[in-house]
């Protein structure tokens, strides 16, 4: 299962995503977020791993030269990411 309510609010400092924690999160849950440019590019090969090992349920992309930016948030263990989804701002 995905992370679930998952949004995004760009604003002038960056993009800040969010999501509800996993309702099965215990010790060594972690989440990774990925972006692209192109909401069809293949996963993982042409994303961009922006955040790695997050163990909170928010990140925020400083990094505002791209006009639009997709965003793939996975959920697994420290060992492995398992699932996604896909997300866009802009």
């Amino acid at each position: 299962m995905p992370p679930q309510n998952v949004t995004i609010i760009r604003s002038e400092t960056g993009t800040t995503i969010t999501w509800d924690e996993m309702p099965f999160n215990t010790r060594g849950i972690v989440y990774t977020v990925y972006s692209s440019d192109d909401p069809e590019a293949t996963f993982s090969d042409e994303w961009i791993v922006e955040a790695v090992n997050l163990t909170t349920t928010s990140w925020q992309d400083t990094d505002l030269t791209l006009e639009k930016k997709f965003y793939k948030v996975t959920v697994g263990s420290q060992i492995r990411s398992s699932n996604s989804n896909n997300l866009s701002s802009g």
